[in-house]
């Protein structure tokens, strides 16, 4: 089960994938198109693949500076970086969980890129109520059919 944020972003990643139309690149690879749609589908990928980096990180990464993320982050998805970031943390986390029901919580801590298991359970006890094993209990009860009719 993916937040409805993470699955539009998927969606316009999916797309633009596809396209022969890409965001104009300098030889170093930095975005040089400030087109918020199209610099939002950067930024959820790099969100997505680094769930941990800092808005002054990825400001360096990409090339474009800290005001210019957040604005579009606000504009396409009415959300400031730190709620965009932690949604798609959690869409990941989601999925992982349900996918890799044999992973470790520890496994899933350090390829997250947190240093120990403890801050990654209380960060995704912050954001979504829940512990860790208490997560993926859900999402499996949510997966599964009961049997019962209705």
């Amino acid at each position: 089960y993916a937040s409805p944020l993470f699955s539009i972003a998927i969606d316009v990643i999916t797309l633009y994938s596809f396209m022969v139309f890409r965001l104009s690149c300098d030889y170093w690879g930095y975005v040089m198109s400030y087109e918020s749609k199209l610099l939002f589908v950067e930024l959820s990928r790099h969100v997505s693949e680094t769930p941990r980096i800092s808005l002054k990180n990825l400001s360096s990464k990409m090339n474009v500076s800290r005001r210019t993320i957040e604005k579009t982050i606000k504009l396409v998805a009415g959300k400031t970086f730190r709620e965009f970031q932690g949604e798609l943390f959690m869409a990941r986390v989601q999925f992982l969980l349900t996918s890799q029901a044999t992973l470790s919580i520890k496994t899933l801590s350090f390829d997250n890129g947190y240093k120990s298991a403890r801050s990654f359970s209380r960060s995704v006890k912050r954001m979504s109520g829940l512990c860790p094993h208490e997560l993926r209990s859900r999402l499996a009860q949510i997966e599964q059919p009961t049997g019962r009719s209705v």
